[in-house]
């Protein structure tokens, strides 16, 4: 009976209430994305608990992830989220110790590299010569195995002229473009596809390609010139002078190369009576010992007959020929083209009216491949087969005399060198 009634006497003992438990929840454990570079996973700290709850410690199990700065300690009130930014490729573990019951949560990271797009061009295909005032349909596809197609950015650009158009592709990837000829440059260059992802990324592809059409050289500049003999020029007008029987004389450009199978010249000339005439010459850059040749009938480029001492200059020369000579082609004057400056095998000749008479005359003549034409005063004198192979030729003239001393002047010239011969 004692004992029960002590049971029910209060005497008055109070105790503290229980501290309430933190708790910490990590939102989601298992996180799978695709990411742009840079792009970080956000997992989220809540506090769960009654009472805030502290986080000690942020740790990621791979060297390469990294987290954004978080202040550590970081005390989440209850009710409260924290948000934890990690990034990197592959996969990790977030290891997240705090004040809670369970010290340490993991929440494990898997991101997937993000991968560029692909490109490829169908037209032009590399190599690709395109003819003069043609347009140019360029013509790719592009594709993304992370993105749609229709989020991808496409562009076609030159390595000559930059930006070229901005093009929407199909649902097939397919993107094209008609670039007209009035806006490209000639010569060789490269057209660039580039599709790039919402990411940043780029997928490029290129295609090699030439666009045919002139390079003009004009006019006649004292500097970019060299003499053998005596030559001056005055007012873009090219005197060739020679004062001594059996002299000659040349001069040469030597600052710009032609391709030696396609090229176009074009000039005023006027020669004075007594010389021997004007020869046109294309030098072999690569296989020229010196810069001036025969003397006599040599024109300043042939040799291999008797009324020259020669040398023989390699590469193709068209003489304007206006002194008889023995073993000439024609006895009257004419027109004689001859390859490696051999006058002993001349090559397409033909009669002209003689045109040392001091006055001024065009001539205009053009090589494309197997074919030469000539143009006199306007009117076609030559349009003969030719075999001129490839080669690497600086363009000049040349004179010699026969009895008295002369003058031969050249102006109004202009050289066009058809920019896509491939020397074959």
């Amino acid at each position: 009976m004692l004992l029960s009634l002590l049971a029910c006497i209060d005497y008055g003992i109070t105790h503290p209430p229980a501290e309430p438990d933190p708790g910490l929840e990590v939102r989601p454990l298992a996180v799978e994305a695709g990411a742009c570079p840079d792009e970080p996973v956000q997992v989220e700290l809540a506090s769960t608990g009654r009472s805030a709850v502290t986080v000690r410690e942020l740790r990621v199990s791979d060297s390469g992830w990294t987290l954004d700065p978080v202040d550590l300690p970081l005390r989440i009130e209850p009710g409260n989220v924290a948000t934890i930014a990690a990034r990197g490729v592959g996969t990790a573990e977030l290891h997240v110790t705090s004040d809670a019951a369970e010290a340490e949560a993991v929440a494990t990271l898997t991101v997937v590299a993000n991968e560029s797009p692909a490109s490829q061009f169908v037209a032009p295909t590399d190599e690709t010569s395109v003819g003069m005032n043609e347009d140019l349909e360029l013509i790719a596809f592009v594709g993304d195995d992370d993105d749609a197609i229709a989020d991808l950015a496409v562009t076609f650009s030159s390595n000559l002229t930059g930006a070229i158009a901005v093009v929407t592709p199909d649902e097939s990837g397919r993107v094209s473009y008609t670039w007209p000829a009035a806006e490209r440059p000639a010569g060789p260059q490269t057209v660039t596809v580039t599709a790039t992802d919402p990411c940043g990324a780029v997928g490029e592809a290129r295609a090699w390609f030439c666009q045919d059409g002139p390079y003009v050289m004009q006019p006649i500049l004292e500097e970019a010139w060299h003499y053998e003999g005596d030559a001056v020029i005055e007012s873009e007008v090219l005197t060739l002078t020679v004062s001594a029987t059996a002299d000659a004389a040349t001069a040469l450009a030597l600052g710009t190369v032609f391709d030696g199978d396609d090229v176009e010249v074009s000039l005023e000339v006027q020669l004075e009576p007594g010389g021997q005439g004007l020869s046109v010459i294309l030098l072999d850059a690569d296989r020229r010992d010196g810069y001036v040749g025969g003397d006599g009938c040599g024109l300043g480029v042939g040799g291999g007959v008797d009324c020259t001492s020669g040398p023989a200059l390699p590469g193709w020369a068209l003489a304007i020929d206006t002194h008889a000579d023995a073993g000439d082609c024609l006895e009257t004057p004419h027109l004689a083209f001859y390859e490696d400056g051999d006058f002993t095998a001349p090559g397409p000749c033909v009669a002209t009216p003689g045109i040392d008479d001091g006055e001024w005359h065009t001539l205009r003549l053009r090589i494309q491949g197997d074919t030469l034409r000539v143009e006199l005063d306007g009117v076609e004198v030559l349009h003969d087969p030719v075999a001129v192979d490839f080669f690497r030729g600086v363009l000049g003239f040349g004179t010699s005399t026969a009895d008295l001393p002369i003058a031969a002047r050249v102006r109004s010239l202009e050289a066009i060198d058809y920019t896509c011969t491939m020397g074959d």
